[in-house]
């Protein structure tokens, strides 16, 4: 199983984890609006 942030498009963000959950948020700006989304994945 890849990791998230392997099938997102190459944009800028951060990525945070923590022991209980691997959580992934990004922006990506350059459209007529900014786009955030965020993923969270429970191990």
């Amino acid at each position: 199983m890849s990791d998230p942030i392997d099938i997102l498009p190459p944009v800028r963000g951060r990525l945070s984890r923590n022991r209980d959950m691997a959580s992934l948020s990004w922006l990506r700006v350059g459209g007529p609006a900014d786009l955030c989304v965020r993923v969270t994945r429970l191990d």
